[in-house]
């Protein structure tokens, strides 16, 4: 992949977190929920259907990574996940 840069919204509201193997994730500097913001490092990239089939594969496994995350870190606040 090459050098990314997410857009300037989401450098705004939003911290880096980790990269994982397809996208960027960001924590959203929002206190009342535990947010993440996935970013597919893929160029040219706006809408699934510009993702390979492999890609796409991969983004639903981080998707499912990321609400293990959510979860982990509501219980660990002590809030419910809606």
């Amino acid at each position: 992949m090459t050098e990314f840069t997410a857009d300037p919204a989401f450098e705004a509201g939003s911290v880096f977190a980790v990269d994982w193997p397809l996208c960027q994730v960001r924590l959203q500097d929002d206190a009342r929920f535990p947010w993440l913001i996935l970013l597919p490092r893929v160029e040219g990239a706006v809408e699934l259907d510009d993702l390979t089939v492999e890609q796409r594969t991969v983004l639903m496994e981080e998707v499912v990574r990321a609400g293990e995350v959510v979860r982990a870190l509501a219980d660990a606040a002590g809030r419910p996940v809606d």
